[in-house]
């Protein structure tokens, strides 16, 4: 029966599983311009294996199982880096590079740091390779992701950190009570308009003038009629002496 601490504890998982792995002795010592996989004999390796990268929390590790131990229950695991990446940034051990490192000759070649079982204090170096470069792409990508998991969760553990040690400080009071202290007074002046009644005011000019416009109205719709019912002509008076005889002469007989 599972306990509260079995069910809380995380979960492994299985990152990646690469079948085909070769394995190279290292040299303890190389140059200062990094590791030369051109220097470890590649056509004969010590071992081919199959990678498997786990990773159960914060802790990742990289195993490696020959190909060559009879049946897939009773494999042999050849070697093993456990990766824990340290929480000092300024550290060697904070990257993932420290555990897995490029050579400098090659994108399907790498050095693993692994741990001696009977003592995981001591350190050896393996060369590891891949047949394709897609397959080397998978293998770093996987160890990437892990990195990126542990630096997320952390940030997440110091945010609830800072949170949790904001929540004890007392808060401050920003209500008018706790400006104001006990007993405190306020004095506000208010400027309240007092509405002025207006007055209308008649403009007798302006009715003057519009029973004016009526009664012209009127008197012009009555005029402009005729008793027949059809619109009146309307005629001026023009003087006889505003007409000489000599601009009708075309037309006299």
């Amino acid at each position: 029966m599972a306990t509260l601490l079995d069910l809380a504890a995380p979960l492994e998982q299985t990152l990646i599983q690469i079948r085909e792995c070769f394995v190279y002795k290292v040299a303890t010592t190389h140059s200062s311009r990094g590791y030369c996989a051109g220097d470890w004999g590649l056509e004969k390796p010590l071992a081919t294996c199959t990678c498997i990268v786990k990773s159960r929390g914060e802790e990742a590790a990289v195993q490696l199982f020959d190909n060559n131990s009879k049946g897939q229950n009773s494999r042999k695991m050849l070697a093993q880096s456990v990766i824990v990446l340290d929480t000092d940034p300024t550290s060697d051990k904070s990257k993932i590079e420290w555990y897995c490192e490029n050579v400098t000759d090659s994108s399907r070649y790498f050095v693993l740091k692994v741990q001696n079982p009977r003592d995981p204090k001591k350190i050896a170096s393996l060369g590891i390779g891949f047949r394709q470069k897609e397959t080397a792409y998978s293998f770093t990508a996987a160890l990437q992701d892990h990195a990126k998991y542990v630096r997320r969760v952390r940030e997440a553990a110091t945010f609830d950190s800072d949170n949790a040690k904001n929540s004890t400080e007392p808060s401050k009071d920003l209500t008018l009570a706790g400006v104001l202290g006990d007993g405190g007074k306020m004095k506000i002046n208010v400027n309240i308009a007092k509405k002025k009644k207006k007055k209308k005011k008649k403009n007798k000019s302006n009715d003057k003038s519009e029973g004016k416009e009526k009664k012209f109205n009127l008197s012009t719709n009555v005029s402009s009629m005729s008793l027949g019912g059809s619109p009146a002509v309307t005629t001026t008076n023009v003087e006889e002496d505003d007409f000489d005889d000599d601009d009708f002469g075309d037309f006299t007989s």
